[in-house]
Order: C-alpha cells, then structure tokens, then sequence
C-alpha cells in the first residue's frame, strides 16, 4: 500500500476542489448551482449559465479573499502521484448532479494544480 502525505485539512482540500468540481457539474447540475448562486450571493444573470459561471467566479474570489488556498501547488502539492493515490481513495458514491469516475476525480485534481 502506498503511503502519502499532502498535509492538506479537509477546508483547505474544498476550498481547492470545489470551483473545479461545478465548472465540471455545470451541465447536470446547472438549476441547483444557479439557486445556490442566488440563495448564496444574491447575483442572477441573464441564462442559468452565466448564473453559474458568475457564482464560481464569486466563490472562488471569497476563497480567495479569506486566504485560502485555491491551487494545491499554493500547499506544496505539485506530485501527481499523491493526486492520482487521493482520487483512487476516494469513496464513490451517487452526487448530486452527477456520479464521476476515480479518473475523472483525478483529471479534476490535476485542473486545481
């Protein structure tokens, strides 16, 4: 077994994932990302599309503003082999919007690099 270490808590690794992740769930889950846009952060635009862009731009940008990271190079995680062993760990189940694959996560990882 493979042992690794990112040194990452569990805010910091959403903090990470989570603009990448509903850029990647914007088709499927586009209703429920445009009512959290605006439950959220109060912004509509003129398409459930550019509602969405614009409230992962806004998420990101509060990430951001509270000093978290939002690249896992910003923690010192440039290995791919760490990101490849995190998204082999991962335990799958049904999302929400949309069921992703062990490669999928892992080419999620690698666009948050």
């Amino acid at each position: 077994m493979n042992s690794f270490n990112t040194d990452c808590n569990h805010g910091q690794g959403l903090a990470v994932i989570h603009p990448t992740l509903y850029r990647h769930m914007l088709n499927e889950g586009k209703e429920k990302l445009a009512r959290m846009s605006e439950t959220v952060w109060g912004i509509k635009g003129e398409t459930d599309e550019e509602t969405v862009t614009l409230c992962i731009d806004a998420l990101e940008a509060f990430i951001k503003e509270i000093g978290q990271p939002t690249r896992w190079s910003e923690m010192g995680i440039t290995d791919e082999a760490i990101l490849r062993a995190t998204a082999d760990t991962c335990f799958l189940t049904p999302g929400c919007c949309k069921q992703f694959s062990r490669d999928e996560i892992f080419e999620l990882l690698k666009e948050s690099k």
